[in-house]
């Protein structure tokens, strides 16, 4: 039974876990729109950002 609480004491809750979720999109994001930028005008440079 004790291990059951120490595992509930570390659990993430419902709102770290958005924040967590919203960040790794946001940078998902961020890679996609340096790689099109890229593309678009020429820079292989803003490419290997993502």
């Amino acid at each position: 039974m004790a291990a059951v609480d120490s595992l509930q004491l570390n659990a993430l809750s419902l709102p770290t876990w958005a924040v967590h979720v919203s960040s790794v999109v946001e940078w998902i994001t961020a890679m996609a729109l340096a790689c099109k930028y890229g593309e678009r005008k020429g820079y292989e440079s803003w490419k290997c950002l993502s």
